[in-house]
């Protein structure tokens, strides 16, 4: 069984990786690349990022568990808009709240 699924691995990996692999190549040419990646501004917006993805996933465990363990086991008045809430940013694409935002 496990070879039925070589073949596709194998084609899906190349399919990945052989674009990342031209990009680099293509971009560590011209060797300005080293020298652009440790700019102040590009190292400023890596640790603005760093920064907020870690205050992100703490909040979302501080925040988020609680409501989904509230949400999975009881009911209460309100339930079915909270999980709407809750769901909405996993079905609707950000372009269309993008969109909707600047209308």
């Amino acid at each position: 069984m496990p070879r039925l699924f070589a073949a596709p691995s194998t084609l899906f990996v190349l399919f990945v990786l052989v674009p990342l692999v031209a990009l680099g190549v293509r971009a560590s040419q011209d060797g300005a690349v080293w020298a652009r990646l440790s700019s102040p501004f590009v190292l400023h917006a890596l640790r603005l990022s760093m920064i907020t993805s870690t205050l992100t996933l703490a909040l979302a465990l501080v925040l988020g568990v609680p409501a989904a363990y509230l949400i999975a086991r009881t009911r209460f008045p309100g339930h079915r808009f909270v999980t709407v809430l809750v769901e909405l940013p996993m079905v609707l694409p950000p372009t269309v709240a993008g969109v909707a935002l600047l209308v």
